[in-house]
């Protein structure tokens, strides 16, 4: 559930489908009651929640989903780890095949033999 929803949260009526998916796995009642008390959202309390509500974590649950999500977008180290695993940006690619060029010209070349 916690990666499914994530830090971001998900649309009230894209919780649904992730309930029944969950439920294939798990008992329905147990996804429903941890859906209930894990997430938030406007009209929660309501029995016709409107179906574009922001289904997000509670705040004093988002701290403890650092253990499967990592870090929050924002936080320092998720910056650093973002960093970390980015890519080669597309100059740092070609500054490396001019390299890996220039380095092949600069190979001697054999003389004729005579």
């Amino acid at each position: 559930m916690a990666r499914a929803i994530g830090y971001q949260g998900v649309q009230y009526r894209d919780l649904w489908p992730i309930i029944e998916e969950l439920s294939k796995e798990f008992p329905k009642v147990k996804v429903e009651s941890a859906i209930y008390h894990l997430t938030t959202f406007e009209g929660q309390m309501r029995c016709n929640p409107p179906p574009l509500a922001q289904v997000m974590f509670r705040e004093e649950v988002r701290p403890l989903m650092w253990q499967l999500l990592g870090p929050e977008p924002g936080h320092p180290l998720r910056e650093e780890m973002d960093r970390i695993n980015r890519p080669p940006a597309e100059e740092e690619k070609a500054a490396e095949a001019e390299e890996s060029q220039v380095e092949k010209a600069k190979k001697p070349r054999r003389g004729r033999a005579r």
